[in-house]
């Protein structure tokens, strides 16, 4: 099966003060960047991750601490194919 990613491999979110991928995995940040459209991206030891958006708020006004990071780099960077085909 080959999936199509909208950005990244994983999504995660906020329970709490703890975080969990979309598959309800915990999810331990080694890394946090920002994109240039203003999407936080957790790096851990499963991989990449989008911050769902409903948890931005806790970034806002923080982005000195957020590494930049472009979009068009991260797939690249972290070893994944967003648009994979047979």
């Amino acid at each position: 099966m080959f999936v199509q990613l909208a950005y990244t491999p994983l999504v995660v979110r906020y329970d709490g003060d703890a975080l969990f991928d979309q598959c309800g995995r915990p999810f331990a940040i080694e890394k946090i960047f920002l994109d240039e459209e203003g999407s936080v991206l957790l790096a851990g030891k499963a991989g990449i991750a989008l911050l769902d958006d409903r948890d931005l708020g806790r970034y806002a006004g923080g982005s000195e601490r957020l590494a930049p990071i472009r979009r068009a780099e991260v797939a690249a960077r972290f070893d994944f194919i967003p648009h994979p085909a047979p």
